[in-house]
Parts: C-alpha cells; structure tokens; sequence
C-alpha cells in the first residue's frame, strides 16, 4: 500500500497498539484532513498522523523493545483496559464502518487473533506501510501510536463484506424457519453497551409460527474460548407470546424488558468469563432488575417437538459453523431436576405437559414446584438424590475444577461418592478429569464412562464420550456400540449421524457408512462435511 493512499480505509484491516495511559476506545473517527479522533465516553482526544519510515521504525522498534526482531514484531493477546505498565502491544481489529454526511469514516472495534505462544496470542507482521501517531491527550500528555496497513491481498475480504455477508446469512436462516421480515430490536434495555458488540432482531408472529422469534445476530461473529471449532460459534434464540409488547416500553415495564435483558446478558456471558456456550449448557441469570422468578436459562438445540425445524440449530457461513441455541427460562428446582437427570429428560417434562420450553412465559407454571415433587421425579428414575445437596456439592466441585486443586478436588470427589452413590453425572465428571490427566489410566476413562451410561442410559453425552475413547484405541466394534447408542438419543441430529458413521468407514465397512451419511444430508442438505464425506466414500466404492 503506498504512503499516497495511507487514508483510503476501504477494504482494510487496521491494528491499532499503544503503551498509553489506562483507558478503552469505544470508537474511531478518521477525517480526511490527516486527524484521527478517538472517543472515550465522549470525550475526543485530537492525533496527527505522521508518516514514519521504516528505518526510522526499525530503530524505534529495536530501541524500545530490544527483545524483538528488526524484520517484524508481535501484536499480543487482548487486554480489558489499556494499562500504562503492560506490554505495550494492545491491538484492535478494525471490522466495520461508514462514512457519515460529515466525510468521517467511523469504525467499530473487534479483537483479531492468530496463533499463540501458549501464554498470549500473536500476530507477526512486518514494519512496512507502518505510521506512527503522535497523540496528545487532553491532559497535555503524549504517547505513540503504531497503525499497521494489511493489503486486501492478506485478507479474504473486506470487513464490510464479510460484516453484510454474515448479516444477510443469519436473517435469511431466520427467516427461512420463521417467515415474515426481521426486524431490528431498538429498544432501550438498560444494559451498557460492551465489546464485543451485536444486535438483536425480532420476527413478527404468523400463522404458522404464533409467536415473536427474537434472536441475536452478530454474536457469531466472535469466537468463544474453546478448542473445539465446531462449537466456537453461536447465536441465540427465544420465543415470545404473540401479544407481547416489543416496542414503545419503557425502563418501568421490567417484565416486558426482560427477555430482552435475558437473551443480551446469555450473549455476553461467554466473552465475559472466556467461556463457551453448548447444548445443554446452563446460564445463572446475576441481573438485580429481574422481576420474574427465573433463576437461570438453559442453553439448548431446538427440537421438532416443539414446533420448530431441527435445521435451525446450525448456518455454514464461509466454511464455520455457527451453532443456533433455544434459552430455555428455569425455575430453581427446575434447574436442580436438569443438573440431577439431564435437559433431556427436563425437556420431556415440558413435552409431558404440553409447553413449549422456548416460549418465555413469565406465569407459566412451575414443573417443579416444591421439593417433595422434585425428589419424586428424581426417585422415579432411580436416583437416590437430594438435588439441593446436590447442587451444592457439584458447584464446588466445579469451582475447584476451574481453580485446578487437585487435592481438594479428590477429596470432594471421594465425599460425593459416599453421599450420592447413584450419581451419574459424578461419574461424567470423573471421566473427563481423568482424561485430562497427565498420568491419564484409560481404563479408569473407560469404567467412569462406562458406570455414568448405566446409571442413565440417556445421558447422551456419557454416550459420545465413550465412543470418542473407542475411536482413539481404534476400537471400532465398541465405537459403533457406544455411537449407535449416542444416534438412538439424538435421531434427528445430524452431527450424531456424522459420528457413528466414523467407526464404519474406519473399520472398512463402506456400505454402511454411506448409508449412515446419506441419513446425515437428508437432515442438513447445507452442510458441506457432509458431501465431502459422502464423495470420499464414493470414490472408494469406485462409485465416480
């Protein structure tokens, strides 16, 4: 890019890092006059930008930050705020903008990153088409600036191509499922607006659907911390009564306010706590303006059951699959029934009694109510529990988990086991940590998984686990046993069609695999795995 068109934004990525005084950027505002304007809660801070050489960068690179080549340097991982005293490599990906009746570019700000160093992620990018910026702030103090030019070559499009591109992809899939034309949701919350930044849209009721589909679109956009790229993904979705009041409230109408609320603080929560969010997941709701009784939301796939297509739960935009959940209100004992038995038999429950799970119905009744109902439902599928113990003990085993005490963990671990013998979920639990162990005893994997599917047999996830331990022994009989049980589970899943079909291929058994994948892509014709993996077993078969 040559140092003539050093303003002309359109089409490019732009990394912004500094060692400035601690504060965050909510926006940027480029002027053609060679000004940049940054904005912090209002307050504008005026910067001239200044061509900087490279020799003239090289020297200011290895002078400064002498641990550093002179060929190129390294933008580190995301900071919450702008400390004075951290490595000064902040850096800020810009991924939208417009240009306003003023001739101001504005942009929005998303956190880029590529690679790690196994403590902080890193980019390295060369000095070249670098600038500095001299910015003095309103306090007379200044800091340097360094702005880094990536080509459109660097890149697979445009940022306003790729933010319009996933737009339409999400409101067309909405739309698909739901009919009739979304709408932007522009009504005042009462929630702070927070990076990373996404909108929420609504689907008038129709005849077919009788209700508000409301969902957010642009959470997708960022990835969740996980190491699984299926699951770094996703969006949201509840349902609202058709006579619900979506516009024209105000902050006193807590009720109407609060699936909004909801649907906004499920979004955030991952980015806040660099966590992910999955199917069966479950969300604890901290919101002090809550006027229901509500006590958490349950993360889930859409069911045909419940009047709505199993192909919602998934969009393939360029390549990534972004996962669509259902939030699901809970009540407290709710919630205890989900953590002792599994969503699956909670949402049986609602089945049962005719409600639909996604529907946010405030009066609704409690499935649950009063903890003698509770222990007669959990005494129904033979389990000697009482939830409120229950959920006690496994909230510190988690605490611990995260925390990464191994002692303390063992001695909960060993406590739980005497007071709740029958617990499945406990042996879920026991599974994965010896997984992760670095002294890791299959055949402790093996038996944990093992006795949680005999506890509950419908515990789906127990099911996949054990068949991904088989897979990597390459045991492919007993993958088969353990996939074949997952599929009965979830029929009406494409992925779990996906799955089972890995073990028959493996073992040589193309037929049946093929026929497995062709159960697959009658679910989801849109999944491009699929067809590459269908394709692949043709060509063994000396089909094409």
């Amino acid at each position: 890019m040559s140092k003539d068109n050093k303003l002309r934004f359109d089409g490019y990525y732009v990394s912004v890092w500094t060692d400035a005084e601690s504060f965050v950027f909510r926006n940027i505002a480029v002027k053609r006059d060679n000004y940049l304007r940054f904005y912090e809660d209002g307050e504008v801070i005026a910067a001239t930008i200044k061509p900087l050489s490279t020799s003239e960068l090289r020297e200011w690179v290895v002078n400064d930050f002498s641990r550093w080549t002179k060929e190129d340097f390294l933008k580190l991982g995301r900071p919450e705020y702008y400390n004075v005293n951290d490595d000064p490599t902040h850096p800020y990906m810009i991924t939208d903008f417009t240009l306003d009746k003023k001739s101001r570019i504005k942009f929005d700000f998303k956190w880029y990153r590529a690679g790690s160093n196994g403590f902080t992620n890193y980019e390295g990018v060369l000095v070249d088409d670098t600038i500095e910026v001299m910015i003095e702030s309103t306090g007379g103090k200044q800091h340097k600036e360094i702005f880094k030019f990536v080509s459109l070559d660097e890149i697979k499009y445009t940022t306003r191509k790729h933010s319009d591109l996933y737009k339409n992809f999400v409101l067309h899939h909405f739309t698909s499922h739901f009919g009739g034309k979304p709408k932007i949701f522009e009504g005042d919350i009462g929630l702070e607006k927070i990076i990373p930044h996404f909108d929420m849209y609504y689907i008038p009721p129709s005849k077919l659907h009788p209700y508000y589909a409301v969902f957010t679109c642009g959470m997708g956009e960022h990835s969740m911390t996980t190491r699984h790229d299926d699951l770094k993904y996703a969006e949201l979705c509840l349902l609202l009564p058709p006579d619900w009041k979506i516009t024209g409230f105000s902050q006193v109408d807590s009720v109407a306010l609060q699936p909004f609320r909801s649907l906004m603080l499920g979004g955030r929560y991952p980015f806040q706590n660099r966590i992910f969010l999955a199917d069966g997941h479950v969300v604890i709701i901290k919101d002090s303006s809550r006027s229901v009784n509500f006590s958490s939301e349950l993360i889930t796939r859409f069911s045909s059951a419940f009047g709505v297509k199993n192909s919602l739960n998934s969009i393939i935009i360029d390549n990534r699959k972004i996962n669509v959940y259902g939030v699901v209100q809970l009540f407290p004992e709710e919630l205890n029934f989900k953590i002792a038995v599994g969503s699956d038999q909670l949402l049986n429950k609602f089945k049962d009694v005719g409600i639909n799970p996604y529907i946010f119905a405030p009066t609704r009744e409690n499935l649950l109510s009063g903890v003698s109902k509770t222990k007669s439902e959990i005494a129904k599928n033979k389990h000697k529990l009482h939830p409120l113990s229950l959920i006690d003990w496994h909230v510190l085993l988690d605490r611990l988990i995260e925390e990464k005490e191994p002692r303390n963990i063992s001695a909960v671990l060993t406590r739980m086991e005497e007071l709740f013998p029958e617990d499945y979920l406990l042996c879920f639990k026991k599974a994965i940590l010896a997984s992760k162990s670095r002294n890791e005893n299959n055949s402790l994997i093996e038996q944990s998984f093992k006795d949680a599917v005999e506890r509950n047999a419908d515990f789906a996830h127990s099911w996949y686990l054990l068949g991904n331990l088989y897979v990597d022994r390459k045991n492919w009989d007993k993958a088969i046993w353990a996939y074949t049980n997952y599929t009965q589970l979830r029929p009406d899943d494409p992925e779990a069609w996906k799955t089972l079909s890995t073990p028959y291929v493996h073992s040589g058994l193309f037929e049946k695999g093929l026929e497995i994948l062709q159960t697959a892509k009658g679910l989801n014709q849109n999944d491009p795995e699929i067809s590459v993996m269908i394709k692949k077993i043709e060509v063994e078969l000396g089909m094409i």
